[in-house]
């Protein structure tokens, strides 16, 4: 066995030139495909980093009356903790920003306020220390303050210092006991994000100042997970909190009429990365299998090249007595030796391309983490696709020489013996094949990129250029609702007398980012909603002169202004789709509309034009934006914005933080960046897609002009003695070029004949994946044709100008 790989590797190693297109060949296809599957594996297969059996945990998301998705109040998870035998268990959590260190020493460290059995649920074991026990009582208003760190952050700050353990650290200036640290790989229970600490769910009276979390039933603010019981599959679970929720809704039909619950697999869950990037990479994986359908082709034909070549030694072998099993299985070694190097090559290359991924994560105030590893089921899919490719590939050539008759082939003229009509037709049906495949795949990159085109160019109803955003947090400072009030007025007013400020506002929400913002139930006097209509219309908070410093365009009425505030009558903005959806569409200027199940009446005091809230592909939807100065909380946190003339916002960031430390020395600001680069996020899922399948496109195209390349110089070998006959009775080199150009634009006919009836089909597929194109795009698949001709052409280019230059005695002589 060892010898026969041995001889494998010589006879690879004398044709130099053959064995690295193999290698190169299938390190690109297994490289491509691994890549993609590594993301897949990191967003929908591994989800929870660090969690034991992901498999087993779902994500329990309420059903509102109108279907849509919520999270779940505190009561209720501790109902369903209780009584549901489908699950092992349940825990509850909700991401928070806190402030790590003394005021004078301040970093944001981004917090899960979690359940006490938070870690036992996910599988997760501390890297020293302990996690929450009953003594901590982590589940009451009065929880210890205890804090469980992560690994990356016990090493960044605390130098990875095992006497943290028991010491006091302050968060949002309030002391709390460091008590274990979590391991490395762990990153908390929000796909996508990275989380630093975790604090018992019972401290966020102590840390947010906020109250009733624990026990109002109808505030539905938390994440629930849970983990299935043995042997218990999803659709059972899913039964029994359907029972289970209405059970509560018969006992608790103020809070809980018309709700459900429902469990769902992680890769379906509506929060986190999976919900943005789930059809991309799948999108992405149907293409890299296109692409490997390609590497199959050009590597069959490689072979079959190689095999044609030495089929009159593996006949002369035959004669001396060795068996064809003998034969097979030397070119079987040599085709393993292929998958081995290629292999190598391709995890190289994946190893690589893994951190791409994170290349195109936007500038956003959200810890995002998504980095793919070679994790072993990576690296099992990795060598399972070299190991499919050379088996299938290096059959054909073992089929092959099994057939010619010795005798015709030991009396065949010239080097080399002369390629089956049948195997001849197998090439180019290869080749063809490829030409199909690169234009699908052309064209599925032109329709992301035009999409990503289309999204960039799309009007997000305000102007983004020439802003400055940065955040505060004013309660983890220790100020209280009318002080944090008081100091946002003062730093507004010190913030439009600096230089080179043309305007500035104040705001809880920012749109186009990855937080979705707040939202409350709407109701409007003679409006009755459609049955299961969903009434929750997000909102903003706002200072006065948002609208103009945003360059929304007000249709009727007024700005807020300094006198819409405490105490003031309650007044809001709405959008123009708000207006024509809940108030008829007339003058709604005067008209009201209430909130918070009819306890607060908001009148209507101008109506905004729509603007792009969540996703720049989204459809018009209503919005009301009210005066920060009367519904702001005390754990509010918002955004500051200034607009300047200047080619670089961040040329004004020196001067912001001079001003607020002027104001207050002891508030910290955070994660400054230009609003532009900021609604970025929006156009994420997007830009993946048309950059990576531009990538992919571009593998699949140069593997076919390879392949073509490789078919038509063959033909041009084999015919060497044909040609230098019709040089010698007189062709003139014209006449041999555009022979040889003829064969091969018969192919290209063909493949784009094959190619634009699937890329039709293809288009159709993936355009409701994708913004802004349409099922039918004819001009586009035309135009993603155009590389394809210029490619093959160029392939077919080189034979062709080497057969012109054949010598027509030398030839003869040859032969």
């Amino acid at each position: 066995m060892l010898s026969t790989f041995r001889l494998a590797l010589r006879s690879l190693l004398k044709t130099p030139g053959f064995t690295l297109v193999a290698v190169l060949t299938l390190a690109l296809g297994i490289g491509a495909n691994t890549t993609v599957f590594s993301w897949i594996e990191r967003v929908l297969l591994n989800p929870l980093p660090g969690v034991a059996e992901t498999s087993r945990v779902v994500a329990l998301e309420t059903l509102g009356p109108s279907g849509g998705t919520l999270d779940t109040s505190f009561p209720d998870y501790l109902d369903y903790r209780g009584q549901a035998k489908s699950l092992s268990n349940l825990l509850v959590y909700k991401e928070r920003a806190l402030n790590l260190g003394s005021a004078t020493e301040t970093e944001r460290v981004w917090a899960e306020l979690v359940s006490g059995n938070f870690f036992d649920t996910l599988g997760v074991r501390p890297k020293i220390g302990r996690f929450f026990v009953a003594a901590d009582r982590a589940d009451e208003s009065a929880a210890a303050p205890v804090v469980v760190i992560g690994e990356a952050l016990w090493r960044r700050r605390f130098h990875a210092d095992p006497a943290i353990l028991g010491h006091t650290i302050k968060l949002n200036q309030q002391d709390f006991t460091v008590i274990g640290v979590a391991p490395i790989a762990f990153l908390g229970s929000f796909n996508g994000l990275s989380f630093e600490a975790w604090v018992p769910v019972g401290t966020h009276s102590r840390l947010m100042g906020e109250s009733g979390l624990l026990t109002t039933r109808g505030n539905r603010w938390f994440h629930t997970l849970a983990r299935l019981a043995p042997g218990v599959p999803v659709e059972s679970a899913r039964a029994e909190l359907a029972d289970l929720a209405a059970q509560l809704a018969q006992a608790h039909p103020e809070t809980n009429r018309g709700y459900s619950l429902t469990a769902l697999p992680l890769a379906q869950a509506p929060n986190g990365a999976q919900s943005l990037l789930a059809k991309p990479l799948l999108l992405l994986l149907g293409v890299a299998s296109l692409v490997f359908f390609i590497v199959c082709a050009n590597l069959s034909n490689l072979l079959l090249v190689r095999a044609s070549a030495r089929q009159r030694e593996m006949c002369i072998r035959q004669a001396l007595g060795a068996s064809w099993w003998r034969m097979a299985g030397q070119l079987l070694a040599e085709s393993l030796t292929l998958s081995a190097a290629g292999t190598l090559v391709g995890l190289l290359f994946t190893l690589w391309l893994s951190d791409l991924l994170r290349a195109f994560i936007p500038d956003a105030t959200l810890p995002i983490s998504l980095t793919a590893q070679l994790s072993p089921r990576v690296l099992f899919v990795g060598s399972a696709l070299a190991l499919a490719t050379t088996l299938f590939a290096g059959l054909v050539p073992m089929l092959w020489i099994a057939g010619p008759n010795l005798i015709d082939v030991l009396r065949a003229s010239g080097r080399a013996a002369a390629i089956t009509p049948r195997a001849e037709f197998f090439r180019r049906a290869l080749v063809v094949t490829q030409v199909a495949i690169a234009l699908v795949t052309l064209a599925c990159a032109a329709l992301a990129a035009k999409s990503a085109y289309v999204e960039k160019r799309a009007n997000p109803g305000f102007d983004a250029s020439g802003v400055l955003l940065t955040t505060l947090k004013l309660d983890t400072s220790g100020y209280t609702r009318a002080q944090s009030l008081g100091f946002l007025d003062r730093l507004q007013q010190r913030l439009a007398t600096l230089p080179g400020v043309e305007s500035t506002a104040i705001a809880e929400n920012v749109p186009l980012g990855l937080g979705r913002g707040s939202w409350e139930k709407v109701a409007a006097p003679g409006y009755v909603p459609a049955p299961a209509e969903d009434v929750r219309v997000y909102r903003n908070l706002v200072s006065p002169g948002y609208f103009s410093h945003m360059r929304i365009p007000l249709l009727q009425g007024r700005e807020f202004t300094d006198a819409d505030r405490e105490g003031a009558p309650r007044v809001a903005i709405v959008s123009e789709t708000f207006a024509r959806h809940y108030l008829g569409g007339a003058e709604a200027a005067g008209r009201t509309f209430s909130i918070w199940g009819g306890q607060r009446i908001l009148t209507v005091i101008g109506v905004a034009r729509d603007i792009k809230v969540n996703s720049l592909g989204e459809s018009n939807q209503p919005y009301y934006y009210v005066p920060i100065q009367q519904s702001f909380s005390s754990d509010t946190g918002v955004a500051i914005q200034l607009r300047t003339a200047a080619a670089d916002p961040m040329t004004l960031l020196p001067t912001l933080r001079a001003v607020v430390r002027e104001l207050d020395p002891n508030v910290p600001l955070f994660e400054a960046i230009t609003l532009e680069d900021y609604i970025a996020a929006a156009r994420f899922a997007q830009k993946i897609a048309a950059s990576l399948l531009g990538f992919l496109s571009a593998i699949a195209l140069a593997l076919t002009a390879l392949g073509l390349y490789g078919v038509l110089a063959f033909a041009v070998a084999q015919r060497t003695p044909e040609i230098g006959i019709r040089l010698a009775l007189g062709a003139l080199p014209g006449d041999i070029f555009r022979l040889v150009l003829g064969r091969g634009a018969v192919l290209i006919a063909f493949g784009l004949g094959l190619g634009l009836l699937a890329a039709g089909g293809a288009v159709r597929g993936i355009a409701s994946l994708l913004y802004g194109v349409s099922p039918f795009e004819p001009a586009l698949v035309a135009m993603a044709a155009v590389p394809v001709v210029l490619a093959a052409f160029a392939a077919c280019w080189l034979p062709a100008r080497r057969a012109t230059k054949v010598d027509p005695l030398v030839a003869l002589r040859a032969e």
